[in-house]
């Protein structure tokens, strides 16, 4: 929310405070979107979830979860989640 407010407060400046129309606001969401998105926050994304580098102790059975589906607003489990897969037939 700040860097939006930051977006925000430059454009009124640069413009005169001449309002955000719906000219004007894809512009200034692309600069907040583009904002958002740096190199360090993908890396430390993977690191917390022990992707990469791999930390085995990060993966654990407690945060694997089963898939679910939407239908009718029902999120319940559609299977168990395995952690190894079944042997092969």
């Amino acid at each position: 929310m700040e860097k939006w407010r930051r977006i925000e407060s430059e454009h009124y400046t640069e413009t005169r405070h001449q309002n955000i129309d719906k000219t004007i606001c894809p512009s200034l969401l692309r600069k907040h979107h583009q904002s958002m998105f740096f190199r360090q926050n993908a890396i430390s994304g993977f690191e917390a979830t022990g992707i990469y580098p791999y930390n085995p102790n990060r993966i654990t059975a407690e945060n694997i979860g089963p898939s679910a589906t939407a239908e009718d607003g029902d999120l319940t489990p559609t299977h168990q989640s395995t952690i190894n897969p079944p042997n092969p037939v």
